[in-house]
């Protein structure tokens, strides 16, 4: 059996199958509603929706690789599941997940790639134009 979470979309409640999922925190694509309410995925590379799973209320965004996200979603995971509809988070952690919501936004660093080298012949620009 394949698990599902609840995601709130302004007044329904759908089931999706999320690409991680812990006890509080799924991680899964961004969803979009087209005019007819139909719902799908959005493909945007590097782009991770963050949610609450016994809300099913959105908590962030991430940039980056899925692994990248689990890394988020993995320290912060116990604690959002401790959180139960209706109850809130300590206003000292609640200003922590605000810290760590905006590192997520943000582009992760990229490696340099080495300069690549392409096969075949050279070309070069000549700087002088021979008359005709």
């Amino acid at each position: 059996m394949t698990r599902t979470i609840p995601i709130r979309l302004k007044k329904r409640t759908i089931q999706i199958k999320p690409h991680w999922a812990g006890k509080g925190i799924a991680i899964h694509k961004p969803l979009s509603i087209d005019d007819d309410g139909e719902v799908t995925f959005q493909e945007v590379q590097g782009l991770w929706n963050l949610t609450h799973i016994p809300t099913g209320m959105a908590i962030g965004n991430c940039m980056g690789s899925l692994d990248r996200a689990k890394g988020f979603a993995k320290v912060w995971d116990a604690e959002f599941a401790a959180l139960q509809p209706g109850q809130a988070m300590a206003p000292d952690r609640i200003q922590a997940w605000g810290k760590v919501a905006e590192e997520m936004k943000t582009e992760p660093p990229r490696k340099p790639s080495a300069p690549r080298r392409r096969r075949g012949a050279v070309i070069t620009a000549s700087l002088t134009c021979k008359p005709r």
